[in-house]
């Protein structure tokens, strides 16, 4: 997001993303209802065998704030996306499956978000997508590199 609006727009985008957030936060559980939906997704649940579900849904609140802080252009968030992108492909968690992710994402937020609209949607799309290109970009390198995903399960993808 960083250099593709002017400041006052991405301002803007980042003020419609973090007000819709809390509004979620504060109507239920994002991480709660989200991860209900994701493990939904066929294929989805092996990567989450073991995993601690109360750290889990913290890591993904956590992850979300990162992302807006990298959508700002703060360099620490973004060298931590581009860690957690590592990680998330040495699990061997495939490309795709981002997409799913932000699907069931969005429509978590438009379940929890009463005043969920096509720019909240589309704030949320812009603040997310850095991190989702990031994700799948390293997801096909080690794609590209056979032998080199991990099996599923035990992992603890956000």
């Amino acid at each position: 997001m960083a250099g593709e609006y002017d400041h006052s727009e991405r301002d803007h985008v980042l003020e419609l993303f973090n007000d819709s957030f809390a509004r979620c936060r504060r109507r239920g559980d994002l991480p709660g209802a989200f991860y209900e939906r994701f493990l939904a997704v066929p294929g989805v649940r092996s990567y989450f065998a073991g995993t601690d579900f109360a750290r889990q849904k913290r890591v993904l609140s956590g992850s979300l704030y990162r992302l807006m802080e990298a959508a700002s252009g703060r360099r620490d968030a973004l060298d931590d996306l581009e860690r957690l992108a590592r990680g998330h492909a040495q699990l061997g968690i495939p490309a795709d499956l981002y997409a799913e992710w932000l699907a069931c994402m969005l429509e978590t937020v438009a379940m929890l978000d009463p005043r969920f609209d096509t720019d909240v949607e589309a704030a949320w799309r812009a603040v997310l997508r850095p991190g989702i290109a990031l994700m799948t970009r390293h997801a096909g390198a080690l794609t590209a590199a056979p032998g080199q995903a991990g099996a599923p399960g035990g992992a603890e993808p956000s």
